[in-house]
């Protein structure tokens, strides 16, 4: 290495009629922290080596992972409408986490954002990094370039994510203690506070103990696995854009407290749970998300050969969130903040069986923090004399009576959603 260092020296020394010791003597500090550059790369890549071997299934960011991280963050501008300028100044909806952002990390973030595809944000952020090096000509000319390709649609934002509140609703929701699901409760009610009443939505208050979820959490970090979705041909889970999340499955045999909590949710919703699913884990990172869709069985899908449709839900909350991370119900106009300890209960099918098109449900972005969840999915079967048909047949395509909801203007929205 020192050798082609010094023929380079030579040549350069030769058209330039540089005098030789004199270029040599300036470049000798550049050789000696070249050699502790080298030496502390070698270290790093012995340091690498070594735990490759100690563990076999140690992986590296594959160029599938840069650019889900590249969606992740066009995923979150687009659903909080975050604005470009306060993103480079370290802001997030008016809270300043960091310091602004160099150009180096602006440039990065251009550059992750225009291997997606997503030229309109890509664009933007290029205009912003030519604001702060207005000599970068490579940006200069993307910026010619791509406008050329752009259509500019209005803005249209997406409401989901947002606060959304109703007036008349709220004179008609009520908490109260509940007593009556299980002799239990009679000793130990729960606390209880309706959030829709048709369909039936409620959160159980104080309802898991930070001990249960530090078991629940240790228990299920070596087993998480890229959470899946059902096919709707074969029945199997399948990995899914609109569902960036890890995930865990443990059974009640596994741990007492596995056991408890499953048992916690019968006496809370005095459903039978002998035919329930094993308690799911998810975790979900800053920008992990789950589209809008439903937990029951539609028509149209394949049954699942020994299985029924699920009539209820169960979301237990392990964690705050920072920023973003809500449950939310588009076309109730709902929206549930995670918080820890709670959990979340809904019904997912009509007294008839068949499902209901309002419990259509999504889990906005995580912007800032980790959200840690729960859930227990309970089945239909065995429930025949707790959850009995009426006399009416309600079929899956029958829409509830829901009140229009009325959006709070964005600022507001954004203010209640930072106080959470």
């Amino acid at each position: 290495m020192y050798v082609y260092y010094l023929l380079l020296l030579f040549d350069f020394a030769s058209w330039t009629n540089a005098e030789i010791y004199t270029a040599i003597s300036d470049i000798e500090p550049l050789l000696e922290t070249h050699k502790m550059i080298l030496d502390d790369l070698n270290d790093y890549i012995k340091n690498i080596m070594n735990a490759s071997m100690e563990h076999d299934d140690m992986k590296y960011p594959t160029t599938e992972d840069l650019v889900g991280a590249a969606q992740a963050l066009t995923r979150l501008q687009r659903t909080y409408n975050l604005h470009i300028e306060e993103l480079a100044e370290g802001k997030l909806n008016g809270v300043t986490y960091r310091l602004a952002r160099s150009n180096k990390e602006t440039l990065q973030l251009y550059i992750l954002v225009l291997i997606t595809g997503h030229i309109k944000e890509a664009l933007l952020r290029a205009e912003l990094l030519l604001e702060l090096d207005p000599n970068h000509t490579q940006v200069e000319n993307d910026i010619l370039h791509y406008k050329d390709a752009v259509c500019w649609p209005p803005t249209i934002k997406n409401t989901f994510c947002f606060l959304i509140v109703f007036i008349k609703l709220f004179s008609r929701l009520k908490c109260r203690y509940e007593t009556e699901n299980h002799p239990f409760l009679r000793y130990a009610p729960v606390k209880v506070e309706e959030m829709f009443i048709d369909p039936t939505v409620l959160i159980f208050h104080d309802v898991i103990s930070n001990r249960e979820i530090e078991v629940i959490q240790m228990m299920a970090q070596p087993r998480f696995k890229r959470a899946t979705v059902r096919s709707s041909e074969t029945g199997e889970g399948i990995p899914i854009g609109y569902r960036i999340s890890k995930s865990a499955w443990l059974t009640d045999d596994e741990s007492p407290i596995i056991s408890r909590i499953s048992q916690r949710v019968a006496d809370m919703t005095g459903l039978d749970m002998t035919h329930a699913e094993e308690l799911q884990v998810a975790n979900y990172g800053i920008g992990g998300h789950y589209e809008p869709h439903f937990d029951f069985r539609r028509q149209f899908e394949p049954e699942i050969p020994g299985q029924d449709n699920r009539i209820a839900t169960v979301l237990f909350y392990m964690s705050d969130v920072a920023q973003g991370g809500a449950t939310v119900f588009p076309e109730l106009g709902l929206t549930l903040y995670p918080e820890k300890g709670a959990a979340a209960f809904w019904l997912n099918l009509h007294p008839s069986g068949q499902g209901d098109l309002a419990t259509k449900h999504a889990a906005c972005p995580v912007l800032l923090g980790s959200k840690w969840v729960c859930n227990k999915w309970i089945h239909e079967r065995g429930q025949e004399l707790i959850k009995p048909c009426n006399l009416e047949f309600q079929d899956e395509i029958i829409l509830h009576s829901i009140p229009r909801p009325t959006l709070k203007n964005m600022k507001q929205a954004e203010q209640n959603q930072n106080l959470k």
